[in-house]
């Protein structure tokens, strides 16, 4: 029973520390996700839109429909588009994913931290 309750403690403040870090260092997280979501519609979803036009030109179609899709997934530039596409969604991931990490060390979570994000 003894190490039940010390399970549970450590769950609470691995629970708890998130918001201790929103406590601490709110700004600069309100800044990054504004700036990021800006980025992300003004830069991002353009490119991929533009993209995936790219690939129904390519397919000489307007539209995905049963009767075509054995022909679009034959094409080689639908493989093209879609491994760009992917490459553009793990590069956009990847970067706010790192990006909240120094955050997080700005916030004096991570010791040795030395990074002024905003």
């Amino acid at each position: 029973m003894k190490n039940f309750f010390c399970g549970t403690k450590d769950w609470f403040f691995t629970v708890m520390k998130p918001f201790g870090l929103m406590k601490k260092n709110f700004g600069n997280i309100i800044a990054f996700e504004v700036n990021f979501r800006l980025f992300t519609f003004f830069v991002l979803f353009p490119v991929m839109t533009c993209l995936e036009r790219l690939w129904l030109i390519g397919n000489k179609t307007t539209v995905i429909t049963w009767d075509n899709l054995f022909e679009i997934i034959k094409n080689p530039l639908t493989w093209i588009v879609l491994i760009l596409l992917g490459i553009l969604l793990v590069f956009g991931t990847m970067f706010e994913q790192f990006a909240l990490y120094d955050v997080r060390a700005v916030g004096g979570f991570l010791s040795g931290a030395s990074v002024v994000l905003f």
